[in-house]
């Protein structure tokens, strides 16, 4: 993955170019690429962007009713808003995330692999 290797730009126009072919995903594939692109404007720091790409990534999990999507979409919201400084959305978000976690049955251990 290009973007685990600090190449943000690159992970960036190939994220892009994939989300231009997202016709072709199935809902839960659309989501986990708009929360990629979101984990790349977290790790530059434009945690507007960052936002915004995981709300549509939580919207789109939530439309059709995927529990894990919308669990990781609540948890990567809480990393969006605690590196941003917003320590009381970040708890909200946390909290929700760790919620349905706790009724999916995933560990701490499981979440951090």
């Amino acid at each position: 993955e290009l973007f685990w290797q600090d190449n943000y730009q690159d992970a960036l126009n190939y994220l892009f170019k994939a989300e231009e072919e997202k016709r072709w995903l199935s809902a839960e594939d659309q989501s986990q690429l708009l929360s990629r692109i979101a984990e790349v404007f977290t790790n530059l720091g434009d945690y507007t962007q960052a936002a915004t790409y995981q709300y549509d990534a939580l919207k789109l999990s939530e439309s059709v009713n995927d529990s894990l999507g919308i669990a990781y979409g609540h948890w990567s919201l809480s990393r969006v808003f605690w590196y941003s400084g917003q320590l009381d959305k970040a708890y909200e978000e946390a909290y929700q995330a760790y919620e349905l976690f706790t009724t999916l049955e995933i560990t701490w251990k499981r979440l951090k692999s």
